[in-house]
């Protein structure tokens, strides 16, 4: 079957806890570091050394899944707010949205085989029940006024758009089309750790509208912290 590139795709994985559950951080946050690391094992040949210097980069299937090692833009994620809830009650399920970008469907059997082989039904000691796994495309485009209510980098907002459209056309082989923000309005700056305990900063509260948003945006949020809860978009009605 040929894969459609061009589309992103969600893969919604439902797992329960038998025992209930409590997590000291994020749990989107702290299942997504796991899977990224079990696809660093299984994929990088020079597992010592450094992704920015590594001669392997163009054909590692870990630095295309994780954008870099975090540093650009993942071609596989979590969905994720900032705040999200970490302590459930016994029987309690989290639903994990894992985003996937155009080529990256070729990686999409990493998700099936962390959760069904690779965590053994525990994560951080934690067991789980491994529910369902279901997988639906996003597509489609609208006319939208919104609020960023979560960081985005500290440059305008359509070149934060934009540049992250210019980097999944050249890596994901998606076909985004940029696009043109109208009537943005800034609002505060903001900083917050990223998934290697560095400061980012940046700002959230901004206001804009845009002809021809991509759903998928409104559903992955946009600019670089969007795997970890950053450029999430409030649609005004």
């Amino acid at each position: 079957m040929l894969l459609n590139y061009h589309l992103m795709i969600r893969q919604s994985v439902l797992i329960s806890f038998p025992l209930g559950a409590k997590f000291n951080k994020n749990p989107k946050l702290v299942v997504y570091r796991q899977f990224l690391n079990m696809v660093r094992k299984l994929s990088c040949v020079n597992i010592e050394g450094k992704c920015y210097t590594c001669p392997m980069q163009k054909s590692c299937t870990y630095y295309k899944v994780s954008g870099e090692n975090l540093r650009m833009y993942p071609g596989i994620f979590i969905h994720s707010n900032i705040f999200e809830k970490s302590f459930f009650r016994q029987g309690e399920e989290l639903q994990l949205d894992f985003i996937i970008l155009g080529n990256q469907r070729n990686n999409e059997a990493y998700i099936e085989l962390f959760f069904k082989q690779y965590c053994k039904q525990s994560v951080c000691g934690i067991p789980f029940y491994l529910k369902s796994i279901t997988t639906n495309v996003i597509n489609g485009i609208q006319d939208a006024s919104f609020n960023v209510v979560s960081i985005v980098e500290s440059k305008n907002l359509q070149e934060v758009i934009n540049d992250m459209i210019i980097y999944y056309n050249e890596h994901y082989e998606t076909d985004y089309k940029n696009i043109e923000v109208l009537d943005t309005k800034q609002s505060r700056e903001i900083t917050m750790r990223d998934m290697h305990n560095h400061n980012v900063y940046g700002y959230m509260g901004i206001h804009g509208s845009i002809n021809g948003l991509p759903k998928d945006f409104i559903v992955s949020g946009i600019g670089k912290y969007n795997y970890m809860g950053g450029g999430q978009l409030e649609i005004e009605d």
